[in-house]
């Protein structure tokens, strides 16, 4: 709890309280993802003899913190509680609930919201833009970015992130690459998680060439543009070069994470590179990442498709957790060379 309980402690003594110590206080288990605590404090102040009426700050702090699956009906609880109160005026109220029901995969929910909005912005628009992304809707996240762009709402660099990646995920380059044409023109193309997307894109068209122009277009490329670029060349079988890419990230002294190196064990495995793989597994334990997903399922298909099947098996079962990639990873390898009998 650290400060947050002492925040807490000092809330519970205080004689008198106002919409604003409420508010302060919700606020603060928001700020700590402590959307339970959250909710909490909300229900005390409703029941509360001070409660001075629920204000757009306490709904806004509140519903931020109900993004989750588990937390959806509460929201559209304080949803009926803004509309009641009258606070859906408050642009703030309606991005917040846009976002919320976004993020927890009820997009007619945040579609009915995000057009009964009479005052939208480009947060309202971003936050409804990244919920149909994230959702694999990525025609309707299409569709609604030229609706932003015709309506001249200025994107923010983490919708073009999204957009961009609804662009990959349908294979849509022709508007990847439109877009990619505007963010020149905006100045963004030195944002190093814009030019990550867009390495991702291009990958995903099959156009590996542009993929590698942008990441070469980078003077000090991060480890998310690392692994992008390593990810791409593996997406699109060409194993030996994402192996060098590791090895240059390797000699350049930047530290890999666990997709890095989920992705080198899979270009291993795709060449029954037995002796490399062993040594990215040595890496992994240098680098002090644990067996659990995605390393855990790459390294034991790794061992599987080169013919190892004890050291597959023994890494699978160590896993402390496994979920639909480790085991259609295992069961791939039980075909090669070595399978598991």
């Amino acid at each position: 709890m650290g400060i947050v309980g002492d925040a807490r402690k000092v809330f519970d003594r205080m004689p008198e309280r106002n919409s604003v110590s409420w508010a302060t206080m919700i606020s603060g288990y928001a700020m700590q993802h402590m959307a339970g605590k959250a909710v909490e404090v909300f229900g005390l102040m409703r029941r509360s003899e001070e409660n001075e009426g629920e204000n757009e700050f306490v709904l806004t702090s509140v519903v931020s913190m109900l993004a989750v699956r588990e937390f959806v009906d509460t929201g559209k609880q304080i949803h009926c509680l803004a509309v009641t109160n009258g606070l859906m005026s408050f642009v703030s109220v309606g991005n917040a609930l846009v976002t919320m029901y976004g993020k927890c995969g009820s997009l007619d929910d945040a579609l009915r919201t995000f057009e009964l909005s009479r005052d939208k912005n480009s947060i309202t628009w971003s936050a409804m833009i990244c919920g149909l992304a994230q959702s694999g809707d990525s025609h309707k996240a299409l569709d609604l970015f030229r609706d932003m762009h015709f309506s001249e709402i200025m994107s923010s660099q983490y919708t073009f992130v999204r957009v961009i990646n609804a662009c990959g995920g349908i294979g849509a380059l022709k508007e990847g690459q439109q877009v990619h044409s505007f963010l020149l023109k905006m100045g963004f193309e030195e944002q190093v998680c814009i030019m990550s997307a867009m390495v991702e894109m291009y990958a995903n068209c099959g156009r590996v060439g542009d993929a590698c122009n942008g990441f070469e277009y980078l003077k000090e490329p991060n480890v998310v543009l690392w692994t992008s670029m390593i990810g791409g060349y593996v997406q699109n079988r060409e194993y030996e070069a994402a192996l060098g890419l590791y090895c240059r990230m390797h000699k350049e002294g930047i530290m890999p994470n666990k997709l890095t190196m989920a992705s080198v064990l899979n270009a291993c495995s795709n060449l029954s590179s037995f002796e490399q793989g062993k040594q990215i597994h040595a890496c992994t334990i240098k680098y002090g990442f644990s067996l659990e997903v995605p390393i855990g399922s790459a390294l034991s298909t790794m061992y599987a498709k080169c013919g190892n099947s004890e050291d597959g098996n023994l890494v699978f079962r160590r896993m402390p957790v496994r979920d639909v990639v480790a085991w259609n990873g295992i069961i791939s390898g039980l075909g090669g060379p070595g399978g598991f009998r």
